[in-house]
């Protein structure tokens, strides 16, 4: 099965290794960034009180958690006027990449969110690096339309973890425990990575990575939004955007159409399930 075939990838791919918690992590733990350890030297975080004062006690998941059905939800334009939401939200559980605004794309990509990421260059992208109180305040009203838990990939590079741990966690006010913040650990991204090293995968997307995590978490995989092409030809030839929310153009960070080739493959395969078309709604 794919889910041993990951967990034997590497030691830190268990689903209770995804996050950091005061339960996983304490002063004598040393933890590699992510992007640097694909070359040689890389740097490493050791944590510190800066970090812990943000960490809850108990990482998201457990050993052994294993949800009946879930969605992982892209950003591809593919998903734009799909009719997917109710389809998307059917799951027990559901992954989300990036912030993407819930409530007015929600009859094509659904409302439930049990699991956001947040990259943390969006704090500088949709949010002017919180110059301004202004910034911070739209920030915090922009998360009131999530739920569940904040996945945070801090520690991704140097510049990152600045970014998570002296502007972004400090900016997130109280959310009534309505969200958890949680710090993404990078042993376990490298360990989901080791897995698809040979296949040319070297920086995962949001959604590839939280693709294979789905499969070490969930029964049923149903993957919606992922599409690495800028046209789709049926039911009718159309050009696509790259996000099915804004008019960003595609980032050349990530290997889109490789990561595509491997996700139709394991989606022919019977290893997760790949909606490329409309649903009924």
């Amino acid at each position: 099965m794919m889910r041993r075939e990951i967990f034997r990838s590497s030691s830190s791919t268990q689903v209770d290794q995804m996050t950091l918690a005061l339960s996983n992590v304490d002063n004598n733990t040393i933890l590699p960034y992510f992007e640097p350890n694909i070359g040689p030297n890389p740097k490493k975080f050791k944590p510190s009180a800066e970090l812990f004062k943000y960490l809850p006690k108990d990482a998201t998941f457990r050993k052994g958690t294993l949800f009946k059905k879930c969605s992982v939800v892209g950003n591809a334009g593919l998903l734009l006027h799909s009719a997917c939401g109710k389809e998307i939200d059917s799951a027990d559980y559901v992954f989300r990449c990036n912030m993407v605004p819930i409530k007015k794309f929600s009859e094509d990509a659904g409302l439930k969110t049990n699991f956001t990421t947040m990259n943390p260059s969006i704090y500088r992208t949709r949010y002017n690096y919180f110059k301004r109180d202004s910034d911070i305040e739209k920030f915090n009203f922009d998360l009131k339309e999530y739920s569940g838990n904040l996945f945070l990939p801090c520690l991704m590079y140097t510049d990152s973890a600045k970014s998570c741990f002296k502007k972004i966690l400090p900016a997130i006010h109280n959310t009534n425990g309505r969200l958890t913040t949680r710090v993404g650990n990078s042993e376990h991204l490298l360990g989901i990575l080791q897995k698809w090293k040979s296949s040319g995968i070297h920086l995962m997307s949001t959604g590839f990575y939280l693709t294979q995590t789905a499969i070490t978490l969930c029964n049923e995989v149903h993957l919606f939004g992922f599409w690495s092409f800028s046209k789709a030809m049926y039911p009718v030839p159309r050009v696509l955007q790259y996000h099915f929310f804004d008019d960003m153009n595609q980032s050349k960070a990530h290997s889109f159409n490789s990561e595509f080739q491997l996700l139709w493959q394991l989606h022919v395969n019977g290893i997760i399930n790949l909606h490329v078309n409309d649903c009924d709604g």
